[in-house]
C-alpha cells in the first residue's frame, strides 16, 4: 500500500523533473488481516426448497418430551436457534463465501459445458501421451474436444449478448441501477470485510470508541415500581405476530450472527408460530431479553477522505438476528399504540422513525413554514 506521497521540491535535480517521495507498506492492507471472526454461517436462498422447509418445521413442532411452562427465555431462544439451523440445513445448502466474484454472464449451463470441455481435453491429452495410441483415436479425441470448445464458446457469447440486452433494457426500468453504477465505477469487486483487514488493536480501539462501556452498573439498572400483575391481555396475539412477520417479508436485509434468513422464518412460523409466541410471552412476563438476541455481527464502513487510524472514520452497522427484531417490532408497536391512545403522543415535528412519515414530509413542512414567513413579510433562517 502506497501512502504519504509528496513532490520533493526541496531537492535539486538539475533538470525539469521533480522527485516524488512516498511510503510503501510491507504488505497490502487488504492482505494484512489480523482479525477473523471465522466462517460466516449462511445458506443459499436461491436453492431453497420451500415445501421441504415447511415439512421440516412441522416435524420440529411436534412435542418432544416435557416442556416447561412458561419456558425459560434463554433456553427457548437457544432451542429456536439450533432448530432453525437444522431446518435450514434440511431445506437448502450452505452458501460458499468466495472472495472471487463470478462473472456477470456465468450460469449453471456454462458451468456444465465447461466441465464437459475439460473432460474431453483430458481425454485428448491422455490419448497423445499413450504409446499405443493410434492416429484415429487421437483424431477422435481432438474432434470431441474441439466440438465441446465450440459449444462452450457459443454459450458464453450468447450469455454475454443476453446480459448486454438486459442491461440496455434496464436503462428504462431503473435509470439509477446497474448501468448507472457501472458508468460511475460504483460496482467494486468482492473484498474481505473491513474488520478482517484492519489490525486488531485498531479494531478494538474503534469498537471501544463507537460503543463505550458503561462502568457504573447502577446507571443501567431499571427499577420496576408499581408493576401490574401478568394477565392474558398482555400476551402476544397471533395478529401482532402476523403484522411483524409481514414487515419482515417486505425487507431483504442481511441476517445476524445466526445466519438464518428472514424468508426461512416466514415459512417456518406456519408451524412454529405458536411456540414462538410462547417465547415472546415468557420474555414479557419475566422481563428478560435473551442474550443471543443481543449479539450482533459488526460491519464497519469507511468514510471517504478520513484517516484510517481515526475511530471517527468508520460508521458501524450491527446486524441482529431476525427473531429478535420480530420481538422488538411487537414491543415498538405496543409503545406506539400506547402513546397514540393514552398519551402523551409524539410531537408533530417528529418525522424520523415514524410510520407513514418520510423525509419528503419533512421537506414539505419546512417549505410551508418558510413560505408562510416570507408571505408575511419576514425571513426564514435555517
Amino acid at each position: 500500500m502506497v501512502s504519504g506521497w509528496r513532490v520533493a521540491e526541496e531537492i535539486i535535480t538539475l533538470s525539469d523533473h521533480r522527485h516524488i517521495i512516498f511510503v510503501v507498506a510491507q504488505r497490502p492492507l487488504a492482505l494484512n488481516g489480523r482479525l477473523s471472526s471465522g466462517p460466516v454461517r449462511r445458506w443459499s436462498l436461491k436453492k431453497l426448497d420451500r415445501d421441504l422447509l415447511v415439512a421440516a418445521a412441522h416435524v420440529a413442532a411436534w412435542p418432544s418430551g416435557s416442556q416447561d411452562f412458561p419456558p425459560n427465555p434463554e433456553d427457548e431462544a437457544t432451542w429456536f436457534r439450533g432448530t432453525m439451523s437444522a431446518i435450514c440445513d434440511t431445506a437448502m445448502p450452505r452458501a460458499r463465501l468466495s472472495r472471487k466474484r463470478a462473472v456477470y454472464w456465468w450460469s449453471e449451463e456454462i458451468s456444465q459445458l465447461r466441465n464437459v470441455c475439460l473432460n474431453f481435453r483430458r481425454q485428448y491429452t491422455r490419448a497423445r501421451r499413450r504409446r499405443r495410441a493410434t492416429t484415429g483415436s487421437i483424431a477422435v479425441a481432438y474432434a470431441n474436444y474441439r466440438e465441446a470448445t465450440k459449444a462452450l464458446q457459443t454459450a458464453i457469447a450468447n450469455a454475454k449478448a443476453k446480459c448486454w440486452k438486459e442491461l440496455l433494457e434496464g436503462l428504462d426500468r431503473d435509470p439509477w441501477g446497474r448501468p448507472y453504477k457501472m458508468v460511475l465505477g460504483k460496482l467494486r469487486p468482492s473484498i474481505p470485510p473491513l474488520t478482517e483487514t484492519l489490525d486488531l488493536d485498531l479494531v478494538m480501539r474503534v469498537v471501544d470508541t463507537l460503543f463505550p462501556t458503561i462502568r457504573d452498573s447502577s446507571a443501567t439498572s431499571i427499577l420496576l415500581s408499581g408493576q401490574s400483575a401478568w394477565c392474558e391481555e398482555l400476551e402476544v396475539s397471533e395478529k401482532e405476530l402476523d403484522r411483524a412477520v409481514k414487515r419482515l417479508a417486505k425487507r431483504n436485509t442481511a441476517p445476524g450472527p445466526d445466519g438464518i434468513p428472514g424468508r426461512a422464518w416466514i415459512l417456518a412460523l406456519e408451524a412454529l408460530g405458536k411456540r414462538l409466541r410462547g417465547l415472546f410471552n415468557s420474555c414479557l412476563r419475566s422481563g428478560v431479553f435473551p442474550s443471543d438476541w443481543k449479539k450482533a455481527r459488526l460491519v464497519l464502513l469507511k468514510k471517504k477522505g478520513r484517516s484510517i487510524d481515526s475511530p471517527s472514520t468508520y460508521r458501524p452497522i450491527c446486524l441482529l438476528d431476525e427473531v429478535g427484531k420480530l420481538f422488538e417490532r411487537i414491543i415498538a408497536s405496543r409503545l406506539t399504540d400506547h402513546l397514540t391512545q393514552v398519551g402523551p403522543d409524539l410531537s408533530e415535528c417528529q418525522f424520523g422513525f415514524r410510520q407513514g412519515r418520510s423525509t419528503v414530509d419533512t421537506i414539505l413542512r419546512v417549505r410551508a413554514i418558510s413560505q408562510r414567513a416570507v408571505n408575511g413579510g419576514g425571513v426564514a433562517l435555517a
